[in-house]
C-alpha cells in the first residue's frame, strides 16, 4: 500500500506542476481544471487507501479532511479569478479548510493510544493555536501584513489550523506512525504563511511567481504527505 501511496504523491506532484504553469502563465478557469485535476488524485488515493486500512478513525476521518482540501483549495483559486467575489470565496475556502483540520484533529484523537493522555496534549495544543495565532495576527503589522476585514475569519482559521500542527507535531514525538502526518500540517502551516504574504502583504507580492510556487509546492507536499500517512499505516 505504501507504494502506491508513493505513486499517487508522485502524479499529484506532476499534475501540480502543470497547475501552476496554468496559474502562472494564464490564471483563468484552466488553472482551476488544472488544480481540481491535481486534487482529485489525493483525494481518490486517500479513499481507495482508507477502504483498505481498515475500519478506524483515521480511515474513516482523514478522506473527508482531504475532501475539504481539495474543497478549499478550489475556493480560494475561483477569489483569484472572480475577484469581485473574492470575500464570499475567501470565506467559504477558510471555512472548508477549518472543518478539514478539524477532521484530521478527531482522527489524531480517536486513533492515538490512550496510554498518551491525547486529552491533555489536545488542551495544550489548544492553548499553542490560541497564543501563536493572536501573536501573527496582533503583530501582523510588523510583517507587513494587512488582514483588514479578514481578521477575525484569518486568525479563527490560524487558531485551528496552528492547533492541528500542535497536535500532530507533539504526538508524532511520542508515537511515530505519524511523523507523516505532522510534517504534512507544519507543511499547510509554511503555505498559508506564504498564502498570506500574497493575500495580505505588499500588493507586488501577490502574483509573484516564486511565491506561487512555493505558497502551492508546500501544500500539496503537505497533501501527499497526509496520503503517505494513511499508506503507511
Amino acid at each position: 500500500m505504501i507504494t502506491f501511496g508513493i505513486i499517487s504523491a508522485v502524479v499529484c506532484l506532476v499534475l501540480a506542476g502543470v497547475f501552476m504553469y496554468f496559474r502562472i502563465t494564464e490564471k483563468g478557469p484552466i488553472s482551476v481544471i488544472s488544480k481540481t485535476m491535481a486534487s482529485l488524485v489525493f483525494v481518490m488515493a486517500g479513499i481507495y487507501i482508507s477502504a483498505r486500512v481498515g475500519d478506524n478513525a483515521v480511515a474513516t476521518l482523514v478522506p473527508v479532511g482531504l475532501i475539504c482540501g481539495m474543497l478549499g483549495d478550489i475556493l480560494l483559486e475561483l477569489k483569484v479569478i472572480y475577484s469581485v467575489d473574492k470575500k464570499a470565496y475567501y470565506y467559504a475556502g477558510c471555512v472548508a479548510f477549518a472543518i478539514g483540520h478539524l477532521f484530521y484533529g478527531g482522527a489524531v484523537c480517536a486513533f492515538v493510544d490512550p496510554a498518551l493522555h491525547v486529552f491533555k496534549i489536545l488542551c495544550f495544543s489548544i492553548a499553542i493555536g490560541l497564543a501563536v495565532s493572536t501573536v501573527i495576527m496582533l503583530f501582523g503589522d510588523k510583517l507587513k501584513l494587512d488582514f483588514g476585514e479578514y481578521f477575525w475569519v484569518t486568525y479563527v482559521y490560524s487558531f485551528m489550523l496552528v492547533t492541528m500542527v500542535a497536535l500532530s507535531v507533539w504526538v508524532a514525538i511520542l508515537d511515530t506512525r505519524f511523523v507523516l502526518l505532522a510534517i504534512g500540517m507544519v507543511a499547510f502551516f509554511a503555505s498559508d504563511l506564504v498564502l498570506s504574504m500574497q493575500y495580505f502583504g505588499e500588493k507586488h507580492l501577490a502574483d509573484k511567481e516564486s511565491l506561487v510556487i512555493v505558497n502551492h509546492g508546500l501544500y500539496y507536499l503537505a497533501q501527499v504527505m497526509v496520503v503517505i500517512f494513511l499508506a503507511a499505516l
